[in-house]
Protein backbone atom coordinates (compact mmCIF):
# COMPACT_ATOMS: atom_id res chain seq x y z
CA UNK A 1 0.00 0.00 0.00
CA UNK A 2 1.34 3.44 -0.90
CA UNK A 3 1.37 6.46 1.42
CA UNK A 4 -1.90 7.76 -0.03
CA UNK A 5 -3.55 4.38 0.57
CA UNK A 6 -3.66 3.30 -3.08
CA UNK A 7 -2.49 -0.12 -4.16
CA UNK A 8 0.80 0.00 -6.11
CA UNK A 9 0.69 -0.84 -9.82
CA UNK A 10 1.03 -4.59 -10.35
CA UNK A 11 2.57 -5.53 -13.69
CA UNK A 12 0.79 -8.71 -14.80
CA UNK A 13 3.88 -9.96 -16.68
CA UNK A 14 5.84 -10.44 -13.43
CA UNK A 15 5.67 -13.27 -10.97
CA UNK A 16 5.90 -12.28 -7.30
CA UNK A 17 9.56 -13.33 -7.25
CA UNK A 18 10.38 -11.34 -10.40
CA UNK A 19 8.67 -8.28 -8.94
CA UNK A 20 10.64 -8.63 -5.69
CA UNK A 21 13.90 -8.76 -7.69
CA UNK A 22 12.90 -5.73 -9.77
CA UNK A 23 11.92 -3.81 -6.61
CA UNK A 24 15.30 -4.61 -5.06
CA UNK A 25 17.14 -3.35 -8.16
CA UNK A 26 14.90 -0.27 -8.31
CA UNK A 27 15.73 0.53 -4.68
CA UNK A 28 19.41 0.82 -5.67
CA UNK A 29 18.62 3.73 -7.96
CA UNK A 30 18.56 7.44 -7.16
CA UNK A 31 15.48 7.86 -9.37
CA UNK A 32 12.81 5.32 -8.46
CA UNK A 33 10.51 4.04 -11.18
CA UNK A 34 6.84 3.59 -10.38
CA UNK A 35 6.56 0.35 -12.32
CA UNK A 36 8.70 -2.16 -14.24
CA UNK A 37 7.07 -0.99 -17.48
CA UNK A 38 9.62 1.82 -17.70
CA UNK A 39 12.34 -0.83 -18.22
CA UNK A 40 10.30 -2.97 -20.62
CA UNK A 41 11.36 -3.46 -24.22
CA UNK A 42 8.75 -3.63 -27.01
CA UNK A 43 9.57 -7.24 -28.00
CA UNK A 44 8.97 -8.48 -24.43
CA UNK A 45 5.77 -6.44 -24.26
CA UNK A 46 4.50 -8.01 -27.50
CA UNK A 47 5.29 -11.52 -26.22
CA UNK A 48 3.42 -10.81 -22.97
CA UNK A 49 0.46 -9.37 -24.88
CA UNK A 50 0.27 -12.55 -26.97
CA UNK A 51 -0.01 -14.42 -23.65
CA UNK A 52 -2.53 -11.86 -22.31
CA UNK A 53 -0.06 -10.92 -19.56
CA UNK A 54 0.60 -7.22 -20.31
CA UNK A 55 -1.31 -4.43 -18.58
CA UNK A 56 1.17 -1.60 -19.17
CA UNK A 57 3.11 0.22 -21.87
CA UNK A 58 6.82 -0.39 -22.52
CA UNK A 59 9.01 2.53 -21.60
CA UNK A 60 6.26 4.29 -19.63
CA UNK A 61 5.91 4.42 -15.89
CA UNK A 62 2.52 3.89 -14.27
CA UNK A 63 2.07 7.67 -14.02
CA UNK A 64 2.74 8.03 -17.73
CA UNK A 65 6.13 9.77 -17.53
CA UNK A 66 7.91 9.75 -20.86
CA UNK A 67 11.20 7.94 -21.18
CA UNK A 68 12.53 11.07 -22.92
CA UNK A 69 13.07 12.48 -19.43
CA UNK A 70 16.89 12.63 -18.94
CA UNK A 71 16.48 11.40 -15.34
CA UNK A 72 14.66 8.30 -16.53
CA UNK A 73 17.24 7.66 -19.24
CA UNK A 74 20.03 7.94 -16.66
CA UNK A 75 18.20 5.68 -14.18
CA UNK A 76 17.76 3.04 -16.88
CA UNK A 77 21.46 3.28 -17.80
CA UNK A 78 22.38 2.84 -14.14
CA UNK A 79 20.03 -0.15 -13.80
CA UNK A 80 21.52 -1.83 -16.89
CA UNK A 81 25.03 -1.22 -15.56
CA UNK A 82 24.07 -2.69 -12.16
CA UNK A 83 22.64 -5.77 -13.89
CA UNK A 84 25.82 -6.14 -15.96
CA UNK A 85 27.97 -5.97 -12.80
CA UNK A 86 25.76 -8.53 -11.03
CA UNK A 87 26.06 -10.90 -13.98
CA UNK A 88 29.84 -10.51 -14.07
CA UNK A 89 30.01 -11.16 -10.32
CA UNK A 90 27.88 -14.32 -10.65
CA UNK A 91 30.08 -15.59 -13.48
CA UNK A 92 33.24 -14.86 -11.50
CA UNK A 93 31.89 -16.75 -8.48
CA UNK A 94 30.81 -19.69 -10.65
CA UNK A 95 34.25 -19.91 -12.26
CA UNK A 96 36.06 -20.06 -8.91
Amino acid sequence: MTQNGAEPFRASCFTDQERALWDAANDLSNILAKSPCVDCIPSFCEEMRRQDRCNGEPGVSFRGASTDDPRVIERRRQWREAQRRKTLNRVAVAVQ
